[in-house]
C-alpha cells in the first residue's frame, strides 16, 4: 500500500492522514506554479520530507494553498521549516 505523499502510502493522490498531531501552513502564490516541482515526481520529495522531517504524512491541499503535516508535536514546527526551505530552493532553481 502506497501514498504519494507520505511515507505510508496508500493510494496515489487519495487524502487519508493519521490520526496524530497536525499543522498546517499557507503557501505564497509565487510557489503554486512549482508545486509539481516541490512535490516531485511520483511524489519523491514529499517522501524525502516526510522521512526526513519524521513525520507521518505531508500533503498538499490543491486549491487552498496551504500544506498539511502530521506526526509528532515535536516535530512539526521543524518539518514546516524544512518544507519552507526546501520550496525556496526549488523556486530559485526556476528562475
Amino acid at each position: 500500500i502506497t501514498h504519494i505523499y507520505s511515507i505510508t502510502i496508500t493510494m496515489q493522490g487519495i487524502y487519508n492522514p493519521p490520526n496524530t498531531h497536525f499543522r498546517m501552513f499557507h503557501i505564497e502564490d509565487k510557489f503554486i506554479p512549482h508545486i509539481g516541482r516541490i512535490i516531485g515526481k511520483e511524489g519523491r520529495h514529499f517522501i524525502r520530507l516526510t522521512k526526513q522531517c519524521r513525520v507521518e504524512y505531508i500533503w498538499f491541499q490543491e486549491g487552498k494553498q496551504y500544506i498539511e503535516i502530521w506526526g509528532p508535536e515535536d516535530k512539526l514546527i521543524n518539518a514546516e521549516e524544512l518544507i519552507t526551505k526546501h520550496m525556496k530552493t526549488t523556486l530559485s532553481q526556476c528562475i
